[in-house]
């Protein structure tokens, strides 16, 4: 095996020199690693160094388990990303039922995102909108992250955040029950004389209030601070001062959960039940994936920050718009080009304007990077209009249409006049279903002028009626002001 990998590696391109990694985080080794297997990390010369630092608590089923390996690969062939607020698939269903059963008690919900750091902040943006205070509290010696609130919660090391100030603010450290360098001496944890309790006591009195703090987040086992296991009755007394005072207890299990302490959770040897959990790197043992527990009434309290997604008007285009955004925008440059017939039934489907650059440009990847930037400003401004019946279209311009607004139509270009026009028949059908909301992509100013498909192949009403007055050149008229509409109002 030394020889195959010793021949890799001298058959191999020379590496770049070590000075492209920025010299941002401190190293304890330099060594050069070529692959894992299982506890072990072998370097490129076929030297074999056991791993005791599993990545710093992160590969809890080792480098390259078979099992891993092979369910990573078969996931990435079938679908490597399938963003969770856009689509469903079976692998993160699955996953959220699992972790929802993965503590007594509950029930329990699940929100996942990428890392430790991610969802600490996760934990403490829910601990604040749950009980509407504004304060956190953590502990001295804990690590919790290097993103800014994560660093304004650490207090292990002044190296984590001694260059980073300011940090956010309404975060307090309380004393932790270190008993082998506690202030009166070393003692037995099972005998602890620590004044934690005290001095959190006299944090509510000096500080802040205990009814303006949203939660206490914790490291069920201390981990960059030291190392440090707990008194047996820490957890347990600090469970109850949070149930007294209505705070939300954080437990911080990013690196002591599933299994690395025995347990599935640290909180499981002192049966502790948290309001929050968080968890990250054994989780997915070395793919970036992190996310938090709690219980489904607090989590039910997690505000909807965007809209829930509208119905696509018109799939075909849009399932176009994403082949082309995937296929010939980014990386993917660099190995896939566009096909004849692709082109051509892109043309078929963008606006004029694009069609015209489009035509004049003969360059492959050109080409590629213009039609995505397109089809991508066509998607997310949302200029896209369905198909509208043609005599339906005719009957709203006759019927619901005030006069002044048909003036206005009529001033504008014919393909400009069409698409004005289906805009304002479907905002007019909006306003009649129950929930009475319009979709962004209805609304004036939808996107960047110039792009977007309008109209769409097909939506054109070729029986629309337009007085002889209207002449494609004629002078364009600026949408109503507010003061005409209300005269419009008041005089209909």
């Amino acid at each position: 095996m030394v020889d195959t990998v010793t021949r890799s590696a001298a058959s191999a391109t020379p590496l770049p020199n070590r000075s492209v990694v920025p010299p941002v985080w401190g190293r304890i080794f330099n060594l050069m690693v070529d692959h894992g297997e299982g506890s072990w990390l072998v370097t490129p010369e076929g030297e074999r160094y056991l791993d005791y630092t599993s990545g710093i608590g992160v590969t809890n089923t080792g480098h390259a388990h078979p099992h891993v390996a092979a369910a990573v690969a078969a996931q990435a062939a079938k679908l490597l990303h399938g963003q969770q607020n856009i689509v469903y698939h079976e692998a993160g269903l699955r996953l959220y039922d699992r972790l929802a059963h993965q503590l007594p008690g509950g029930p329990w919900t699940a929100f996942l995102s990428n890392s430790g750091a991610e969802a600490v902040e996760a934990a403490v943006k829910l601990a604040r909108v749950a009980t509407g205070r504004p304060a956190i509290i953590a502990f001295r010696y804990s690590f919790h992250g290097r993103t800014a609130q994560t660093m304004a919660l650490t207090a292990a090391k002044d190296v984590y955040r001694g260059a980073f100030e300011p940090l956010p603010g309404s975060i307090y450290h309380a004393s932790y029950p270190y008993c082998y360098r506690a202030s009166g001496g070393a003692h037995d944890p099972a005998d602890c004389t620590c004044d934690w309790e005290a001095q959190l006591d006299l944090l509510f009195h000096q500080l802040v209030f205990p009814d303006k703090v949203a939660g206490i987040i914790i490291e069920p086992i201390m981990g960059e601070g030291g190392y440090i296991v707990p008194p047996p009755g820490f957890l347990p007394r600090l469970r109850e001062i949070t149930r007294q005072h209505g705070i939300m207890l954080i437990a911080d299990e990013v690196q002591t959960g599933f299994g690395r302490t025995g347990e599935m959770f640290a909180v499981r040897h002192w049966d502790v039940e948290p309001d929050i959990l968080v968890m990250a790197k054994g989780i997915a043992s070395g793919l970036p994936l992190s996310g938090i527990l709690a219980r489904s009434d607090i989590m039910a309290k997690f505000p909807m920050l965007e809209p829930r997604l509208r119905p696509i008007e018109d799939p075909k285009r849009r399932r176009l718009t994403m082949y082309w955004m995937v296929r010939h925008a980014g990386p993917a440059q660099d190995v896939l080009r566009p096909e004849p017939a692709d082109l051509e039934r892109l043309k078929e489907r963008v606006s004029p304007k694009a069609r015209q650059v489009l035509d004049k440009t003969h360059d492959p990847d050109s080409v590629a990077k213009l039609a995505a930037r397109w089809m991508q400003a066509a998607m997310f401004s949302k200029r896209v209009v369905p198909q509208v019946d043609p005599s339906e279209l005719t009957r709203f311009y006759k019927e619901e249409l005030k006069p002044e607004e048909r003036e206005y139509l009529e001033s504008l270009p014919a393909e400009r006049m069409q698409h004005e026009l289906t805009r304002r028949y479907l905002a007019h059908r909006f306003r009649q279903s129950p929930n009475g909301e319009m979709p962004p992509f209805f609304r004036p100013g939808g996107g960047p002028r110039g792009f977007g498909p309008y109209p769409p192949p097909g939506a054109r009403p070729s029986t629309l009626e337009r007085t002889p007055e209207a002449r494609p050149d004629a002078p364009r008229r600026p949408p109503f002001s507010r003061e005409e509409r209300w005269k419009s109002k008041e005089a209909g």
